[in-house]
């Protein structure tokens, strides 16, 4: 089983025992071991019947972090919050005293988790919603907009939804069968939606403004080549009158990445360039800072330790422009990724974010070619 993108994240498979001999099939196959996981690579056998394999895990996690944002030093090691293995897109509410995160399931729907701060209680809200990845508190902190892909219908629909965020009352505030829907987020006042749209006849990305009054609808911002919808993604400041926007262009033949990290005022105007392809060496995530002044985002780090390898970490720039800066590298293991989302606490200081992890294990099965009449369980 997997993410939308081809991320498997769970599911598993059994082991079986089937004896041959002379190149046949002999008898039938006998269960030795159940629940392996998917991703698994055969070693070989030893002379005592050892059978050693490797065991690939791709999860999603979400993680919390104590960052000084003067200094850009770590206060906390990273830990992981949910633990599901296939949560993404941690969003604090409004007060602080709430984290919520989408988490996935096998069969393609999701679920909204919250989790009180400060208990560590945990509840579901609309535990069968379709297939979702953008998850944003309203400015009141009374709802969510959420933003799904809904396959199970024909044709595929994608629409923006508002949750209520005690009941899960669901209302649709838009829908398409013919674009792509991406981030989604509500105006201070909560009167209008900003969202992205993608066309995938033309590949352009697009972000929009709407009146939920009147449906009069603005376009904010365009970029072409964008072959995802997730590429285009944006961040409403704390008072409102700006958006931060982030975006990914890809060119064919040959191929050409752009990447951009602009400002634009939310009630339109001339977009800002704060940093371009030649200074962003991957896809970036970004946030406000509470106080509106700068834009955390995520980006390669330039040396670690003097290792030219890379590594993911959060980088400052102001947000009226002027020299970005390294401030941490909060990335759990070498072989994790930064993911979509990065979201700062309302008190500055802790820092919510997801992370795409590989890891790499090697088991070994034991005591499973039959000695008697019936096979043991495989032991590791």
């Amino acid at each position: 089983q997997g993410l939308p993108g081809g991320f498997s994240i769970s599911g598993t498979w059994d082991a079986y025992l089937l004896p041959v001999a002379g190149g046949k099939r002999q008898g039938t196959p006998e269960l030795i071991k159940r629940d392996i996981p998917t991703k698994i690579r055969p070693k070989g056998i030893t002379r005592d019947g050892t059978f050693y394999y490797a065991v690939e895990f791709r999860s999603i996690e979400t993680l919390v972090t104590e960052m000084d944002m003067q200094t850009g030093d770590l206060m906390s090691k990273p830990q992981t919050v949910f633990q599901t293995g296939a949560d993404q897109s941690p969003s604090w509410a409004p007060d602080g005293k709430h984290l919520a995160i989408c988490v996935h399931h096998p069969d393609g729907s999701g679920t909204i988790r919250i989790r009180n701060v400060k208990t560590g209680k945990e509840q579901d809200l609309d535990p069968d919603l379709p297939c979702f990845w953008s998850l944003r508190w309203s400015p009141d902190g009374q709802f969510f907009i959420v933003s799904i892909f809904d396959k199970d219908v024909s044709p595929p629909r994608e629409a923006i939804y508002r949750i209520n965020a005690q009941s899960g009352e669901r209302e649709t505030l838009m829908e398409s069968e013919s674009v792509a829907l991406g981030a989604a987020q509500l105006s201070r006042d909560g009167r209008t939606l900003y969202y992205v749209a993608r066309n995938p006849r033309s590949l352009k990305g697009i972000l929009l403004k709407k009146d939920l009054e009147t449906g009069q609808e603005k376009e904010l911002y365009g970029m072409e080549g964008v072959r995802n919808v997730q590429y285009l993604t944006f961040a409403l400041s704390p008072d409102g009158k700006q958006l931060a926007i982030t975006g990914l262009g890809i060119e064919m033949a040959p191929v050409k990445l752009t990447h951009r990290i602009l400002t634009v005022p939310s009630g339109g105007g001339k977009p800002r360039e704060l940093l371009k392809s030649d200074e962003l060496k991957q896809y970036p995530v970004i946030a406000w800072t509470p106080d509106g002044k700068s834009l955390l985002f995520t980006n390669s780090s330039r040396v670690i330790d003097s290792n030219p390898e890379r590594i993911n970490a959060v980088w400052l720039i102001p947000a009226d422009g002027g020299e970005a800066k390294e401030l941490c590298r909060p990335q759990p293991t070498l072989w994790g990724l930064l993911w979509r989302t990065l979201d700062v606490h309302p008190d500055g200081k802790h820092l919510a974010f997801d992370c795409f992890e590989y890891r790499h294990e090697v088991w070994a099965m034991t005591d499973f070619i039959p000695l008697a009449s019936s096979p043991k369980d495989g032991q590791h």
